[in-house]
């Protein structure tokens, strides 16, 4: 992969040879693809890591954090360890996905 050229991009995210980059107008957010597969617990369960972090934060769309993040582990597959089973990837991208849903509509309704 050429460092500079993008091999998966969308409105919010690009995917290259380091990892995940978010597009922002100013400063940098990045995950390279050797933490991709990283995993957190919390009384709810085990969790991959990133997509509920994400979620948890206000500025990104987690609906194009999740496409890209899915886009990044198929692309650097081997990079971020063993693969990550079907099922700990729906329960992790389903809880970012109801995470953000609950602080939106907290921050809505407030």
């Amino acid at each position: 992969m050429d460092s500079r050229a993008p091999v998966f991009e969308n409105d919010d995210w690009l995917i290259d040879d380091f990892g995940i980059r978010a597009k922002m107008p100013e400063g940098t957010f990045k995950i390279p693809a050797s933490r991709l597969g990283e995993l957190t617990t919390s009384s709810a369960g085990a969790f991959l890591f990133w997509p509920t972090h994400m979620a948890q934060e206000s500025w990104p769309r987690i609906d194009l954090f999740i496409e890209a993040y899915r886009e990044a582990l198929t692309i650097h597959r081997g990079r971020y360890g063993s693969k990550i089973p079907d099922a700990l990837l729906d329960s992790s991208l389903d809880t970012a996905m109801a995470i953000s849903t609950d602080r939106t509509r907290k921050t809505t309704t407030s």
